[in-house]
């Protein structure tokens, strides 16, 4: 059986320029709360960065409605709220470093649980399931941040169900 300490959550998926940490950047940002509100940002950047696959697989999904960093973090920052929700991703050491990385750690986090974000692919497999193959289910948006976050919330709580019956 899983028992979470806390319900206050915020999924969140990001893509990047590259899988590179010391070199990349988020281009979108996707958060989710437990009820349904939801924040999708497409960050400016520099395109001379981009991987190929990026280039191919991310870039097309994208509106092209991209804004500041500063922006985002203040968007971000306002959508988190001051009650220190967790975060949750999938395989939180991407998102998380990126992150980081993108906005600034002790400027951008100081109200939420930064020191403690949470990964689904470990509860995953520490329930006993193999988290490759895992994801309630594949989209055709599959590498859209916004979608990708509305994915790990489904897949957050079909899991929670489907280990305590």
């Amino acid at each position: 059986m899983i028992k979470p300490f806390s319900d206050n959550l915020i999924f969140m998926d990001a893509e990047f320029s590259t899988i590179d940490p010391s070199t990349g950047e988020i281009i979108s940002i996707a958060f989710v709360k437990p009820t349904g509100e939801e924040l999708y940002l497409e960050i400016e950047h520099d395109p001379n960065t981009l991987d190929d696959w990026v280039k191919e697989n991310i870039i097309p999904r994208l509106s092209g409605n991209f804004i500041s960093r500063a922006d985002a973090k203040q968007q971000i920052e306002a959508f988190i709220g001051t009650d220190h929700p967790y975060i949750i991703s999938y395989i939180n050491h991407f998102d998380v470093v990126f992150y980081w990385r993108t906005f600034g750690l002790p400027e951008v986090l100081p109200t939420y649980n930064q020191w403690f974000p949470l990964d689904l692919a470990t509860l995953i497999f520490f329930s006993g399931i193999d988290p490759r193959k895992y994801l309630h289910r594949k989209t055709k948006d599959q590498h859209n941040a916004l979608t990708d976050a509305q994915l790990l919330k489904e897949s957050y709580y079909h899991l929670l169900a489907e280990t305590n019956g």
